[in-house]
């Protein structure tokens, strides 16, 4: 569902800043292939275009970095969900009963992470990885220091890149 406005006006308007801000973020170093999906995204969705609208007027870089990784979250959510033929994992953990087999498994994928973040300082750290995979620097850091379980299209990203056949979290030692 569109959500831009289709009074020629304002939908003119908004398109006309949502490129201005895209030429913007190039200009910023933001990988092309980021801001590419990001306009595709904003165009779909109202929250990703007040996204984009608050990255354009806040001056903060640190909250900059905090609302494109928030940008590229929902877009790789989105991307997920509507265009991988990978089945969404389901969780059958009970929230109330389980808390400690929760906060156990968090404890193992950010193990998980540790050890994958070893591999990727080794071959030239964040920056390079970001530059090589499209990822931004700010969805990396947020990755790496996350207990949520990473969408498969992000572990085949850098496992491509890192030339890791087939990188998996190991379930089975969740349990």
């Amino acid at each position: 569902m569109t959500l831009l406005v289709n009074e020629n006006q304002e939908y003119t308007d908004n398109l006309a800043r949502i490129y201005t801000i895209a030429a913007r973020m190039i200009h910023d170093k933001i990988s092309p292939s980021f801001v590419e999906k990001a306009i595709a995204f904003v165009k779909e969705y109202e929250g990703g275009m007040e996204l984009l609208f608050l990255w354009a007027e806040d001056e903060d870089e640190n909250e900059k970095d905090n609302i494109i990784a928030d940008l590229e979250s929902h877009i790789q959510e989105e991307d997920f969900i509507y265009h991988s033929s990978y089945s969404m994992i389901k969780s059958s953990i009970d929230l109330d009963k389980d808390f400690e087999k929760i906060k156990s498994v968090g404890e193992k994928i950010l193990e998980f992470k540790k050890e994958l973040r070893k591999i990727v300082d080794t071959k030239g750290g964040i920056s390079e990885l970001s530059k090589h995979t499209g990822i931004t620097k700010p969805y990396l850091h947020r990755f790496f220091h996350s207990p949520n379980i990473p969408k498969k299209t992000i572990l085949q990203k850098i496992s491509k890149e890192l030339g890791i056949e087939d990188l998996e979290i190991p379930f089975e030692e969740l349990e």
